[in-house]
């Protein structure tokens, strides 16, 4: 009932007399299901949109439980925007472009081999997106082939800290090929005459794998750091490359990354009460060193 009342901006109560009133209309209004005619789907289109979101978003940030990421809110999100490529009428650019944005988000949860079976158990139809798979690997020891029989598609990103130009390598069971090569084309994907980059992605696949636990470790340093100063109330759990903090009540965002301007420390603004920062192949021990040092000057 609280997350749909922050959801929709409203309070508890309100939300729960409308849920009331919709049961109850439900219960004595003898409803028929029946297709909705395309026109009606137009007129609803915007609106599923914008719930799918809200469904993804409660589930990235929830504000109202103990788990500050609810995969199962976002994996159902993800699953019923996936219905709606499915239908011609739905599968439009803006469907796509949700898609995009939830999987590349959720390719940033921190995955381990008994949750992937947890995954694959609740939905057969499962994506491992981004470079989550590879920083899982150098962090466990694990096997490719032990997460990779979880999934029916993998893409992993090859620039960030495997220090390629561009590029990422999409891995799928024969029956997904002609969408996956739709999709990619659709997405800007479609390039010609890539050998060039082909050849440093080949070179950050041969050479810097096994350096992505260096990108981990500078990472829970970072953390540690931050965690003891007086204008961070909180730090995430660091398990990979991604550090993200909350500021202290009575800060803001933009305050703090004044101050990390002023040092010349590129962060990101990730929402508003946090600030997200990533390691990655170009940082290094005495880049470390500094941003801590650094973290330790700064005052409010």
């Amino acid at each position: 009932m609280e997350e749909i009342a922050n959801a929709f901006l409203s309070n508890r109560e309100a939300i729960k007399k409308r849920l009331l009133r919709a049961r109850e209309n439900l219960r004595t209004g003898k409803l028929v299901l029946e297709n909705l005619q395309p026109a009606e789907i137009e007129a609803r289109y915007d609106n599923v949109l914008t719930v799918l979101y809200l469904l993804f978003s409660e589930g990235y940030f929830s504000k109202s439980n103990k788990s500050i990421i609810r995969k199962e809110l976002c994996a159902e999100a993800i699953r019923l925007t996936l219905v709606l490529t499915e239908n011609p009428l739905t599968d439009k650019a803006r469907t796509n472009a949700l898609l995009a944005l939830t999987l590349v988000i959720a390719g940033r949860f921190s995955e381990a081999l008994q949750p992937a079976q947890r995954a694959y158990d609740a939905a057969p139809d499962t994506v491992m997106s981004q470079l989550a798979l590879g920083r899982a690997l150098a962090e466990t020891g694990d096997k490719a082939e032990d997460f990779g029989k979880y999934f029916d598609t993998i893409s992993i990103c090859l620039s960030k800290g495997l220090g390629a130009p561009v590029g990422s390598v999409l891995l799928y069971k024969k029956e997904y090929e002609t969408k996956a090569r739709r999709m990619r084309k659709a997405l800007g994907g479609g390039m010609r005459q890539a050998g060039f980059l082909a050849a440093a992605a080949l070179y950050a696949l041969d050479h810097h794998v096994h350096r992505l636990r260096e990108d981990h470790a500078r990472a829970r340093t970072i953390g540690r750091a931050l965690a003891e100063a007086s204008w961070v109330k909180s730090v995430m759990p660091v398990d990979s490359n991604i550090v993200l903090f909350a500021v202290a009540d009575g800060l803001t965002p933009e305050q703090v990354m004044k101050q990390f301007a002023a040092h010349q420390v590129k962060a990101l603004i990730f929402s508003a009460t946090e600030i997200r920062l990533v390691t990655h192949l170009d940082f290094t021990d005495a880049m470390l060193d500094q941003f801590v040092a650094i973290v330790k000057k700064i005052t409010f």
